[in-house]
């Protein structure tokens, strides 16, 4: 994906699309809706919402990605914010 990112002009005949980054840590990114109900059979009928989701848009279809290392701090940050404090500390020893 950072090669995609970095050499976008490079890729752009294949890779000319929107890119999204969308983080999906469960209760924490991602506010889903779930709805359970019955058919007229007696079938359960369950369908699911996405309401709210995190995600950065690294790409706008017809011109350059941004490049990483203008979003690198950010999105590190995202990744650490999901690894435990206690992790943290060990890796900091």
């Amino acid at each position: 994906m950072k090669a995609i990112f970095d050499y976008s002009d490079k890729w752009r005949g294949i890779v000319d699309g929107d890119i999204w980054i969308v983080f999906n840590k469960k209760g924490v990114d991602v506010k889903t809706n779930i709805n359970i109900n019955r058919d007229d059979l007696g079938n359960k009928k369950i369908t699911m919402t996405i309401d709210d989701y995190v995600a950065v848009h690294m790409k706008e279809r017809g011109k350059t990605a941004k490049k990483f290392k203008d979003i690198e701090k950010p999105f590190m940050d995202k990744i650490l914010s999901y690894v435990p404090d206690q992790a943290k500390q060990e890796l900091q020893k």
